[in-house]
C-alpha cells in the first residue's frame, strides 16, 4: 500500500475521486502536477486536464483530502521526443564472440530535451516499464523495426553515477534516468562503430502542455 503523501498515494487518491465522479470511465493518469493531472480515456484516446485541490482532512487524520475541479479537453497530437544520448559501452567488450552492445541513457529526468520538453522521473519510470512489458523493439531512425535487436539491460538509475564512454570521456548519469542496453545485428552495429548512430531516441504519442517553472516553458 502506498505511503500517505507519496506520489503513488496521490495518484491512487485522484484515481478514486475520478472513478467516483464519473463511474465507468476507463482512463489512465498520464501526468501529475501540483494542482492538476492529465488523463487519457479509453477506448477513444481523448486527453483531459483535470484540476484538483487538496485541503486538510478531518481532525486527527494524517493525510489531506482531495477535491476535483474543472475538466478541460486537450488537443492531442503525435510528438516525436528525441534526445542525442551517449553510447556508453566500449565498441567490443571482452568475451566470446562479438558483443555488439550499446548502453546508453534513453531519458533523463528534469532535463530539457531537443524539443524543449522535460520529463519527470516518475513518468520516465512508467515509460520504461511499459516499453519492457509491451514492446522491447528497437527501431532505426524512427522508421523500420530492426530484426535481431535484443534488449540485454534495462533499468532506472538508482543514483547519480559516472560512466567511462567508448571514446575515453566520462559522462554523468542522473538518478532516475532510464538506461538501456541493446545488442544489435551486424549491419546496425557497423553504423554505431562508424559514429553514424550516436544514441537512443524516443518517439511516441504525447500531449504538450505549456508551463512556467523558474523561467522555463514547455513540459512533456
Amino acid at each position: 500500500m502506498p505511503s500517505p503523501g507519496s506520489y503513488e498515494w496521490l495518484r491512487d487518491e485522484i484515481t478514486e475521486e475520478i472513478q467516483e465522479e464519473r463511474p465507468g470511465l476507463d482512463f489512465w493518469i498520464e501526468e501529475t502536477f501540483p494542482d492538476h493531472v492529465i488523463i487519457r480515456t479509453f477506448p477513444d484516446g481523448d486527453y483531459y486536464r483535470v484540476a484538483y485541490t487538496s485541503h486538510p482532512a478531518a481532525e486527527g487524520a494524517q493525510t489531506e483530502d482531495l477535491t476535483l475541479g474543472e475538466w478541460t479537453e486537450l488537443i492531442q497530437r503525435w510528438v516525436p521526443v528525441e534526445k542525442a544520448i551517449r553510447l556508453l559501452v566500449p565498441v567490443q567488450k571482452a568475451g566470446p564472440g562479438p558483443r555488439r552492445i550499446s548502453l546508453g541513457v534513453v531519458l533523463e529526468p528534469d532535463t530539457t530535451d531537443l524539443q524543449g520538453d522535460v520529463m519527470k522521473a516518475e513518468d520516465i519510470e512508467l515509460s520504461a516499464h511499459a516499453w519492457m512489458e509491451h514492446s522491447q523493439l528497437g527501431g532505426e531512425q524512427h522508421a523500420d523495426i530492426v530484426k535481431g535487436a535484443r534488449v540485454v539491460e534495462s533499468y532506472i538509475a538508482p543514483c547519480d553515477f559516472v560512466v567511462k564512454c567508448a571514446d575515453g570521456t566520462e559522462e554523468a548519469v542522473l538518478k532516475g534516468s532510464w538506461v538501456l542496453g541493446m545488442r544489435w545485428p551486424e549491419k546496425v552495429w557497423k553504423r554505431i562503430e562508424s559514429g553514424e548512430l550516436t544514441g537512443y531516441s524516443v518517439g511516441g504519442r504525447g500531449v504538450r502542455i505549456p508551463i512556467a517553472e523558474e523561467g522555463r516553458d514547455g513540459q512533456e
